[in-house]
């Protein structure tokens, strides 16, 4: 029985290749998706906002830490910010299967 040694550069290399073809399949598939009017509304989510402390995404994606009324209360505001935000709206089929299996945990709530 012979060992193939896989060399750690050769798996980074195919790593980075596999995450960049993704990134072109998920823009190209969701690019006629979003209107220019949409694309600024989710660059506004990377600014980060003085009302919460940080950007909108990262308060999106940030669960709660304790069991309180206040961690509650931050979580429906989340949940209506996203209705507002009309993350409920998206149509996630034209989404590859990966990211339509994680996005919908901040997306829609």
């Amino acid at each position: 029985m012979s060992a193939r040694v896989v060399r750690p550069v050769m798996v980074m290399e195919r790593v980075a290749h596999a995450r960049a073809q993704a990134q072109t399949e998920t823009y190209d598939r969701l690019a006629d998706a979003f209107s220019a009017e949409r694309r600024a509304q989710l660059d506004t989510m990377l600014v980060n906002d003085a009302s919460v402390g940080t950007s909108r995404l990262r308060w999106l994606s940030t669960g709660p830490v304790e069991a309180s009324a206040t961690a509650e209360r931050t979580e429906v505001d989340k949940l209506v910010f996203r209705r507002d935000f009309g993350a409920d709206e998206l149509d996630m089929s034209v989404s590859p299967r990966s990211d339509a299996v994680s996005l919908p945990r901040w997306a829609v709530g």
